[in-house]
């Protein structure tokens, strides 16, 4: 257990790392233009160049790519539900739909702009459609 953690921990302290830098970034652009998850997306992908030769950090990495996030997401959807979007206005569920289309479709095409994997691709667009929309 202690050596999985040791494995793990450099990746998720990385991380961890990528979402503070993202929610300090964004406090400071005015009018909470840009949200700390797209803002997160950004720094990855400037980061990951940087770091992504080096073979500590990737387990972790992946670890919190594919566990930490999905239970992120499932978190995030816990506490939403249809008659709250409905009690907000009949015109939000359009822009919801459009907000999340176009998340959806800029994540995938900046995705294979970057080659990166479908499934990592569709995870973060659908993420950043739903937490960042």
């Amino acid at each position: 257990m202690q050596e999985k953690l040791n494995r793990l921990a450099p990746g998720v302290l990385l991380s961890a790392s990528v979402a503070v830098i993202a929610m300090f970034l964004s406090s400071l652009i005015p009018g909470d233009i840009i949200g700390a998850t797209v803002m997160a997306l950004l720094v990855g992908m400037v980061l990951n160049p940087l770091f992504n030769k080096y073979e500590q950090f990737n387990k972790g990495v992946n670890y919190t790519a594919k566990m930490i996030l999905r239970l992120g997401i499932i978190l995030m959807g816990v506490n939403m539900n249809f008659s709250e979007v409905l009690d907000v206005g009949k015109y939000s569920l359009f822009v919801m739909i459009f907000t999340m289309g176009t998340a959806f479709g800029a994540g995938n095409l900046i995705g294979k702009l970057f080659g990166m994997n479908w499934k990592l691709t569709n995870l973060l667009s659908v993420s950043t459609a739903i937490c960042g929309g």
